[in-house]
C-alpha cells in the first residue's frame, strides 16, 4: 500500500461539475491510501462539500477562488515566463484571437498554481512512495513542468476536453510539457491513446487505457403503453445539438414521443421555447439540471425506451455508462471514444454529424430492437471493477 495520495481535481468537492464522477471514484481511492490530500484548483463560491468525503482524506483550500484572483495574481510570475515564452512562439499562438485568449487563461492559471501557499505546504510534505494523481490532462497538471525535481509518481487522467486540441481550434498551452514530465498518461479511451500516440509520436508516452465506469444503479424497464420515450441528459449548449434532437422528433408522424431531456445551459431558454411547438405527437419535458442522485432515480422510477446522445465532440460520455448500466439502449455520434460503448450490443451508432433523417431512421429502428446493454456495461464499465483495476495496476503498482 502506497502512503499518500495527493488528488488533484478541478473543484471537487466543492461544485457538482466533477460530483458525477468523483463521488463514486474517491471511495475506492481511500480504501488503497493511507491518507489523501485532495487539492481543487478552484471554486468561486466555496458553501461547504457537495459530498462527504472518506475519513483519510483532507481537502485544502481552493487555489484559486476569485476571477480576480486568477487574472490579477496570474499575470505576475516570471517562473512561467520561459516555457510559456517557448509555447507561444513555438505554436505561433499570435496567428489566432482564440488561441491568445487561451494562451492568456493558462498562464494565469499556471501563476496561481505556482504562487499557491497551501499547494507549496502540500507539496513540500510529498514523499518518494507517494502518488500524485491529476484527474484532469489541464489545470493543476500544469504544475508538472515546474516540479520536475519532485521524484514521485505522476499520473494524469485525460478525458475530452483536456485532451484533444481539435476542440479548440488546434491548441492546447503547453500540452507537450506536460506530457514529457507525467510518468503515466491513462486515456478514457482507446480513441484517446491513439490520439496522444499520433499527435507526439516523437515522445516516448507511457500511456494506459482506463475506462471510467458507474456504479450498479439498478435497472430501467421500456414504455408499455404505447408510447416511445427517449431520454437526453447533457448541458444545453450549442455542441450538444439538442435542437438536432427536436427537429428529427417533429418529423416522425407514425409514433407518440415523450422526449425528457435532464440539464440546462445557456440556450435553456431557447429550448423551452421551441418545446411550445412542437408537434402534438411529441411531448417534451423540460426537467433542467438534476442532482445526480436524482438522475440515477429517474432511471429506476420512470419508463425508458432509449437514451440519445448527438454531440459534436465528447470523451467516453459517463452518461451513456449509466443509461447502459440500466439497460436502456443509446442513439449516440460517433465521436471521441462513444464508438467504444455503443455498439451493436448496446445501441446504434450514428455518423459524427448526422441529418435528421438519419436520426428519424434510428429511432424507428431502435424501437423495434431487442437489446440487453447492461451485459456490455458489466462486462466494461463496471465502476467496482474498472476503479479497483485503475488503483491496483497503475497507481499502487511499482
Amino acid at each position: 500500500m502506497k502512503k499518500n495520495l495527493y488528488f488533484f481535481t478541478s473543484s471537487f468537492p466543492f461544485t457538482q461539475n466533477e460530483l458525477d464522477f468523483l463521488e463514486n471514484e474517491i471511495l475506492f481511492l481511500a480504501k488503497a491510501f493511507e491518507k489523501i490530500t485532495i487539492v481543487p484548483l478552484y471554486c468561486y463560491k466555496i458553501t461547504g462539500f457537495l459530498c462527504e468525503t472518506p475519513e483519510n482524506c483532507t481537502v485544502i483550500r481552493p487555489i484559486i477562488t476569485s476571477k480576480w484572483q486568477h487574472y490579477l495574481l496570474g499575470l505576475f510570475c516570471l517562473k512561467s515566463i520561459p516555457l510559456y515564452w517557448r509555447d507561444f512562439f513555438g505554436n505561433r499562438v499570435y496567428r489566432k484571437m482564440k488561441w491568445l485568449k487561451m494562451f492568456l487563461i493558462d498562464f494565469c492559471t499556471t501563476n496561481n498554481l505556482l504562487q499557491s501557499r497551501e499547494l507549496k505546504k502540500a507539496l513540500q510534505q510529498i514523499q518518494k512512495d507517494d502518488v500524485m494523481y491529476f484527474y484532469w490532462g489541464k489545470g493543476a497538471s500544469n504544475l508538472l513542468p515546474f516540479i520536475t525535481k519532485l521524484k514521485t509518481k505522476k499520473v494524469v487522467r485525460y478525458h475530452g476536453g483536456d485532451l484533444y486540441n481539435s476542440n479548440y481550434g488546434g491548441y492546447l498551452p503547453i500540452q507537450e510539457a506536460i506530457l514529457r514530465e507525467t510518468d503515466i498518461s491513462v486515456l478514457i479511451s482507446k480513441n484517446g491513446q491513439q490520439y496522444l500516440k499520433n499527435t507526439y509520436p516523437h515522445l516516448r508516452l507511457n500511456s494506459v487505457v482506463s475506462y471510467l465506469g458507474t456504479k450498479d444503479n439498478g435497472m430501467s424497464r421500456g414504455s408499455n403503453d404505447n408510447i416511445f420515450r427517449l431520454l437526453s441528459c447533457s448541458s444545453v449548449i450549442p455542441l450538444k445539438r439538442l435542437s438536432l434532437i427536436y427537429d428529427a422528433l417533429q418529423m416522425v408522424t407514425d409514433q407518440d414521443i415523450e422526449w425528457t431531456h435532464i440539464g440546462d445551459g445557456i440556450d435553456f431558454e431557447k429550448l423551452k421555447e421551441i418545446a411550445q411547438l412542437s408537434r402534438n405527437n411529441v411531448r417534451i419535458k423540460l426537467l433542467g439540471r438534476l442532482p445526480h442522485q436524482d438522475v440515477l432515480i429517474y432511471y429506476r422510477s420512470n419508463m425508458i425506451d432509449a437514451f440519445i446522445n448527438v454531440s459534436t465532440k465528447e470523451g467516453l460520455p459517463v452518461s451513456i455508462m449509466e443509461a447502459i448500466s440500466s439497460n436502456v439502449p443509446v442513439l449516440a455520434t460517433d465521436v471521441g471514444g462513444t464508438s467504444e460503448i455503443v455498439t451493436s450490443e448496446t445501441g446504434i451508432l450514428l455518423s459524427s454529424n448526422p441529418t435528421v433523417y438519419e436520426i428519424v431512421d434510428a429511432l424507428k429502428k431502435i424501437r423495434h430492437l431487442t437489446l440487453q446493454p447492461r451485459i456490455f456495461w458489466e462486462r466494461n464499465f463496471n465502476s467496482e471493477v474498472n476503479y479497483s483495476n485503475f488503483i491496483n495496476e497503475i497507481l499502487i503498482s511499482e
